[in-house]
């Protein structure tokens, strides 16, 4: 980790693609926020793993800002473009049986078009 990243400022740790911008005065969240996924099943392509989806994690940091893929997915332009965040979730919250260490975590890097504020 960074020391930016302790500091609560968002770093990029994004995956391989054309990013579009990582600043974050054109985000709405930063690391250390709480965040609810928001539950829906489009008819669409989407990326959001339903197994997050309804949980609440931590924003740990602002991958940057990409064409959206589920416009992309469809032929679309990749607009408007989204932030896309990496957010971490207690294992113990994602599986009802889950039998390893309560301290073990899971990043999952979620679009701020699925994220919800929460306090």
């Amino acid at each position: 980790m960074t020391a930016s990243a302790r500091n609560g400022d968002l770093v990029n740790n994004g995956p391989r693609q054309r990013k579009i911008n990582d600043g974050p005065a054109q985000t709405s969240f930063r690391n250390g926020d709480l965040v609810k996924v928001r539950t829906a099943n489009p008819p669409t392509h989407y990326r959001t793993p339903v197994y997050v989806q309804g949980k609440t994690g931590r924003v740990v940091a602002l991958c940057g800002i990409y064409p959206d893929p589920e416009s992309l997915a469809h032929g679309g332009d990749g607009s408007p473009h989204q932030p896309l965040y990496r957010v971490e979730f207690p294992q113990t919250t994602l599986w009802d049986d889950y039998a390893g260490p309560s301290a073990d975590r899971l990043q999952v890097d979620i679009y701020e078009h699925w994220l919800e504020r929460t306090s």
